[in-house]
């Protein structure tokens, strides 16, 4: 089942919460004690994730499907996806499943249950401690939720109306998720043209007396707004790359926010003093931006 975005989180009685975990979805399946682990596209898991896969055998059931989010907490407990992104044996100990939801137990499928019942037998088989862990509803107001969540730099919330059943493969809007994000302003030090505007900018910052590229962001302006950045930057164009370096997109990586040869060839540089506000879920440790979007030039 999969989560609709929402530009605000539901408010209501029929609605409940639970946090939004920054990793890979991860459907669990139990049969005696043959375990496997799959990626929401089926990509089977077991083997890099063994540590889950033991977890999940020892459960107290003969068989059980349980849908989560495979996430790697770093040394404070949040999510890091750059962690779970280049997964070892060093951060083994990191690894954990959030399990929120039980499709199957004991060969009976669980579908059409109402989410209260199937969240009240998870519980039971959730074990009180170890690699695999309960997301559970939480029982607080939606801005203290949003507000918890910022403050931790958490991904977001998601909210699950009351008595719904599990649709599998659709997005019905009976679970919506809604992102928080962190905004900053950053300097554009280039970017790509078309015959209809600009399709991305590629930005940075100071530090040090160098300037540091941040992330490439798609441009979705339209009209007025995307006129008067193309204005500004055509007028600077024709200048070298003044990014003291930028990175290598590597092509196996959907993640990756840097620029393939092809694309820095085509990029236009421009002196970096226009300065925009961009929203982002976090800083890598390597100081680039995950899911980074442009919200306007700054004032």
């Amino acid at each position: 089942m999969l989560l609709k975005p929402a530009a605000a989180l539901p408010r209501g009685d029929q609605w409940r919460y639970e946090l939004k975990f920054d990793g890979f979805r991860g459907l669990a399946v139990k049969d005696g004690e043959n375990v496997r682990l799959f990626s929401r596209n089926g990509r089977d898991l077991s083997r890099r994730f063994s540590r889950i896969v033991e977890a999940v055998r020892k459960i107290r059931a003969v068989s059980a499907i349980i849908d989560g989010e495979i996430v790697c907490l770093d040394q404070d407990g949040r999510p890091c996806f750059e962690d779970l992104q280049n997964f070892g044996p060093s951060l083994e100990s990191n690894l954990f499943l959030y399990a929120f939801d039980l499709l199957s137990l004991e060969g009976k499928e669980l579908f059409r249950e109402p989410i209260e019942n199937r969240k009240k037998l998870l519980r039971k088989l959730v074990p009180k401690s170890g690699p695999l862990r309960i997301s559970d509803f939480i029982d607080a107001e939606p801005e203290a939720l949003i507000d918890f969540a910022k403050e931790n730099r958490l991904e977001g919330i998601v909210a699950k109306r009351t008595g719904s059943l599990y649709e599998a493969g659709k997005r019905s809007g009976a679970w919506t998720k809604f992102k928080t994000y962190q905004e900053g302003e950053f300097l554009v030090g280039g970017f790509l043209a078309t015959s209809v505007g600009i399709e991305s900018l590629a930005i940075g910052f100071f530090r040090d007396g160098a300037f540091k590229y941040a992330a490439r962001l798609e441009v979705y302006l339209k009209g007025k707004p995307l006129a008067e950045l193309c204005d500004k930057l055509l007028k600077q164009q024709g200048v070298s790359c003044a990014f003291e370096r930028v990175p290598a997109k590597r092509s196996a990586d959907r993640w990756s926010v840097g620029l393939t040869k092809e694309d820095f060839e085509r990029f236009q540089w421009v002196k970096p003093k226009l300065p925009i506000r961009v929203r982002f879920t976090e800083w890598t440790r390597l100081g680039l931006l995950r899911h980074a979007g442009l919200v306007g030039r700054s004032a």
